[in-house]
């Protein structure tokens, strides 16, 4: 950290009899940038952990809501009377079948037309 060396600065600055400095632990080093980055680090991290946990705040409550639309649907589907739209829902479902399988003929024809017009023009 800028402060650990900068405060070895002054010690060797002060140190009246010139004497070359004193070699660094290097273990103790480690914990001082360790430390620093922790002081740095840390805020940031309690910070996310905070917005974690009001997302999952708000997945419980979005959860909660849910649940209580389907409960809401299922009373108004066994009060009304709507008629049954799971044979309309097939129709629909078998129509889009027919529907790609024409586009995967037409796209077919297509790829055959432009082979044909590309071995007229050679």
């Amino acid at each position: 950290s800028p402060s650990a060396t900068a405060a070895a600065a002054e010690a060797a600055a002060a140190d009246p009899s010139g004497a070359a400095p004193t070699a660094v632990d290097p273990i103790q080093s480690a914990d001082v940038f360790a430390g620093g980055m922790m002081e740095m680090l840390l805020p940031v991290v309690h910070e996310t952990d905070e917005r974690v946990q009001a997302v999952f705040a708000v997945q419980a409550e979005l959860q909660e809501k849910i649940q209580a639309l389907g409960a809401e649907l299922e009373r108004f589907v066994e009060v009304s009377n709507t008629p049954a739209v799971a044979p309309y829902v097939q129709k629909l479902s078998q129509t889009k079948a027919r529907l790609e399988r024409c586009q995967q003929i037409l796209q077919g024809m297509q790829a055959r037309v432009g082979r044909l017009e590309r071995q007229y023009n050679r």
